[in-house]
């Protein structure tokens, strides 16, 4: 199996997230899996199966990754780290508005996916009800940092890989603007 790993660049990328990607790469290669990593948005996808993209945060350079895979018609798979930051700008409007309005884009990341590889129920849940996403999720990280875990992970990553791979691509619901929440500005802003 042929998977190309997208995320942001070693420099612009908190190290715990590069640390994480370098590891599962390790992992999966010890089961046969051949993955290349990427931070280049136009890359010729002809030579993988799967596209897994990590982390929706810097949600401009996820979408670029997201549309290259959708153009070129290839499986997706998104692990988004994704945290419900309501309560955190609670305090911050401006800031509040413009994580809601990127959410538009991670919604349309998340919905167009394949599957979505994530690390908690409560991840889960957040996607569901500020995202309003319904594509096939898998909790599948939760134990990572749990000794001997990592090995075993790697190989559900793989079972959902194929998963993916022998689904079929139905057009209902991908990459449809589905966004349901209505948000108010408060005054001042």
């Amino acid at each position: 199996m042929r998977v190309l790993f997208q995320t942001k660049s070693e420099q612009d990328t908190l190290t715990k997230v590069w640390q994480f990607i370098i590891k599962l790469k390790s992992y999966l290669e010890k089961l046969d899996a051949k993955v290349t990593i990427s931070s280049s948005e136009n890359v010729n996808l002809n030579d993988f199966e799967l596209v897994h993209i990590f982390s929706c945060f810097q949600v401009s350079d996820t979408y670029n990754f997201y549309m290259n895979a959708v153009n070129q018609k290839k499986k997706l798979v998104v692990t988004p780290f994704f945290i419900d930051m309501h309560e955190h700008y609670e305090d911050n409007p401006a800031m509040l508005a413009e994580w809601r309005v990127d959410n538009l884009l991670r919604r349309e990341i998340m919905q167009g996916s394949n599957m979505l590889l994530l690390h908690s129920q409560k991840e889960a849940d957040a996607i569901y009800n500020v995202l309003c996403v319904d594509a096939p999720a898998k909790v599948i990280f939760n134990d990572w940092d749990k000794e001997g875990m990592e090995a075993n992970i790697a190989r559900s990553i793989l079972e959902a890989y194929q998963q993916v791979l022998v689904s079929k691509n139905t057009p209902e619901g991908k990459g449809k603007f589905l966004y349901t929440q209505v948000y108010n500005l408060p005054s001042g802003v």
